[in-house]
């Protein structure tokens, strides 16, 4: 909770890609490219397509990894853990693979897409590192090191690897937010309350 509000913004204050903050949004922000900013009834959304597409995608794919699981599991009825079946092993651990690394994958390419406000090569990124999450999981179906599993799991880490250098990157270059936030020399610090 700030200065009386929560998940709003207070009226016409807005904040700047500086960090800075000013007012009469709609009329002199200039959003980031690819993220469509709205302001309804004093909400404030953000919509950003790359991050969206991509978590839905791997919401079914999530579902997808499961269902390979559990349908193993009917016919050999096994409830719980593997019963010494290799292939729900693989299974499990292809969904249990996926379920370790998308999380972090996920939130890396929220906060690039918030910080870039996204391009091509970002799409880029993310497709590949679904592609190879389905690749993996193939892979994982195969017994030993094969193209699939490999090739997969060395992609996720690659694209995994360069967003993390990116951001940190990133990170270094954007200028220092000091002193908090300011207000448009159009408002007193006491309108903005």
């Amino acid at each position: 909770m700030v200065n009386g509000w929560i998940g709003r913004w207070p009226r016409g204050l807005m904040l700047s890609r500086e960090g800075a903050a000013y007012s009469d949004f709609a009329s002199r922000c200039n959003p980031l490219p690819g993220v469509r900013i709205e302001i309804v009834k004093g909400v404030c959304s953000m919509i950003m397509p790359i991050s969206l597409t991509i978590a839905g995608a791997a919401a079914i794919l999530h579902v997808w990894l499961s269902l390979r699981v559990s349908r193993l599991r009917r016919p050999l009825k096994i409830g719980v853990g593997d019963g010494g079946n290799e292939m729900l092993l693989r299974r499990m651990r292809a969904h249990g693979n996926f379920a370790e690394n998308m999380p972090l994958f996920l939130i890396l390419l929220v906060l690039l897409e918030f910080a870039t406000g996204g391009d091509l090569w970002l799409w880029g990124a993310a497709i590949l590192f679904i592609l190879a999450r389905i690749a993996h999981a193939f892979g994982m179906d195969r017994p030993g090191a094969n193209p699939l599993r490999v090739g997969g799991i060395s992609l996720s880490w690659i694209v995994l690897l360069g967003l993390g250098i990116y951001a940190i990157l990133l990170a270094y270059q954007a200028p220092s937010i000091r002193g908090g936030f300011e207000v448009s020399p159009m408002r007193s610090a006491a309108a903005a309350d």
